[in-house]
């Protein structure tokens, strides 16, 4: 069974590396929706080119 209590060299600190990895994993999650929607649009783009007429990879 695992020690619920932290070893005693190691303090629990104020937190604010908690609230840094927060911030860093919205930044990254928020990178991520931005770049799909980017991909979408393209998506969307070529999908309109192609109805027209034109055939791009």
């Amino acid at each position: 069974m695992p020690n619920p209590m932290p070893p005693a060299s190691r303090k629990h600190g104020t937190g604010d590396r908690n609230d840094d990895d927060v911030a860093r994993r919205d930044h990254k999650l928020q990178e991520r929706r931005d770049a799909e929607e980017t991909r979408d649009a393209k998506e969307a783009n070529r999908e309109a080119k192609r109805e027209e007429g034109f055939n791009h990879p």
